[in-house]
């Protein structure tokens, strides 16, 4: 994926301005969700402050879901899915991937 004239290299964390950027659109991308459910879910977003990873969870009578953006593996499984930016062009091919293909079946899963 590219941020500007940054490209995403597996594994790699980005300079500071790249995970504010990355910060940036999956908060847009939550508030999207978050009213797309209109609280027949809970949303909640979480932003590591060591890096661009950020934690989508998604609540429903008791059973959560937790996704999370990133560009590295992480050490420790903390979360149920992974959107792996690398994999990505755009910040867009990512969001609509997670929201046409991931979010209905993590949906249907709750």
């Amino acid at each position: 994926m590219w941020i500007g004239s940054y490209k995403l290299q597996r594994n790699v964390y980005p300079p500071d301005y790249v995970t504010v950027h990355i910060h940036n659109h999956v908060t847009d991308l939550f508030v999207r969700i978050e009213q797309q459910l209109d609280n027949k879910y809970s949303v909640v977003l979480d932003k590591s402050i060591q890096s661009e990873s950020c934690y989508l969870s998604i609540f429903k009578d008791g059973r959560k879901v937790r996704v999370s953006f990133r560009n590295h593996d992480g050490s420790e499984k903390l979360y149920d899915y992974g959107v792996y930016l690398w994999k990505f062009k755009t910040w867009k091919k990512c969001e609509m991937y997670f929201l046409k293909k991931m979010l209905p079946a993590i949906l249907e899963s709750l």
